[in-house]
């Protein structure tokens, strides 16, 4: 009965992992007396990611091992793109999928705001990419 406000797709540096995290009106409201940015927009802070056994860490397993011949980082972050995109589209969200911001994001790295903002510029609306942009502000 929560209501999704945010979904991101996470990786680190050295693009050798991927973890899914979903943040909940509800989990932000029970974790601080006002939330913060931080909090609100930190994937690492959300309530929610994908188990342990799940297919993003056998994926993360075989990008370990795999990342000396992997295309690239520009690459990796478009194929993020994508299937963040085709996650969004798939519906699996319900009927409040367009009021909930995707985006992508780097664990560990300085530039991962840069990042975030040009995928949440092409995974959502104008309005919500907007107030996305301005989450620091």
């Amino acid at each position: 009965d929560e209501r999704i406000y945010t979904v991101a797709l996470v990786t680190d540096r050295y693009c050798c992992s991927l973890f899914l995290a979903v943040n909940t009106l509800e989990y932000l409201e029970s974790e601080d007396e006002e939330p913060d940015d931080e909090c609100k927009w930190h994937p690492d802070e959300w309530g929610y990611s994908d188990g342990h056994g799940s297919e993003l860490v056998k994926l993360s397993k075989s990008l370990w091992e795999n990342h000396a011949t992997l295309p690239g980082e520009a690459f990796f972050f478009s194929a993020m793109i994508s299937a963040m995109a085709q996650v969004k589209g798939s519906g699996i969200f319900g009927e409040g999928t367009e009021e909930i911001t995707f985006f992508i994001s780097i664990s560990d790295d300085e530039d991962a705001e840069n990042l975030e903002d040009s995928s949440a510029m092409t995974l959502n609306s104008p309005e919500l990419a907007a107030a996305f942009l301005n989450r620091n502000k």
